[in-house]
C-alpha cells in the first residue's frame, strides 16, 4: 500500500497536472482516499488480531499455571 503513493504521486505530476484535466485529478484524489482508506482497515484488521493473539496467549498461560 505504501508503494502506491509515489506512483500515485508521479502520475498526477507527469500526466494530470500538466493536461490540466479537472477529471483525472479527481480520479487521483479519490485514488488517496481509497488507499488511506485500505491502510485503516488493515490497520484495524492488525490490531484485532494482536489482541486475540495476545488474549489467547494469557490464556495459555493461565491454564498452565493452574494445571500445576
Amino acid at each position: 500500500m505504501f508503494l502506491l503513493d509515489p506512483l500515485l504521486i508521479k502520475w498526477l505530476i507527469d500526466s494530470v497536472l500538466p493536461k490540466k484535466d479537472l477529471h483525472l485529478l479527481l480520479l487521483a484524489g479519490t485514488g488517496f482516499f481509497g488507499l488511506y482508506l485500505c491502510r485503516l482497515g488493515f490497520f484495524a484488521i492488525a490490531g484485532v488480531v494482536s489482541f486475540r493473539t495476545v488474549q489467547e496467549l494469557v490464556f495459555r498461560i493461565r491454564l498452565e499455571f493452574w494445571n500445576r
